[in-house]
């Protein structure tokens, strides 16, 4: 398991090779994120000239520019943008 990045409050982000056992953790909720959870409510009512997507830390972003090429998007180069964003 690989911890991705604390989410507020008292919440981590993990990546896993499948089912972890958290039961000696005192974990409340475990499960995978749906694509509803990935995505902001907004994209369905607002369109936007430009997108920025940020991707989790153990996705390959070579990967992850493919895709977004794949769906009609331009990934815009930016030096400002962190490692694991797209714009």
């Amino acid at each position: 398991m690989r911890v991705l990045g604390y989410v507020p409050d008292s919440a981590l982000m993990v990546s896993s090779g499948g089912a972890a056992d958290l039961g000696d953790l005192g974990a409340v909720w475990a499960g995978a994120l749906e694509t509803r959870d990935k995505l902001s409510p907004r994209l369905s009512t607002a369109a936007a000239p430009a997108y920025l997507v940020e991707f989790y830390p153990d996705v390959d972003m070579g990967g992850a520019r493919a895709l977004a090429v794949e769906h009609g998007f331009a990934a815009v180069e930016n030096a400002s943008l962190l490692p694991d964003s797209l714009y």
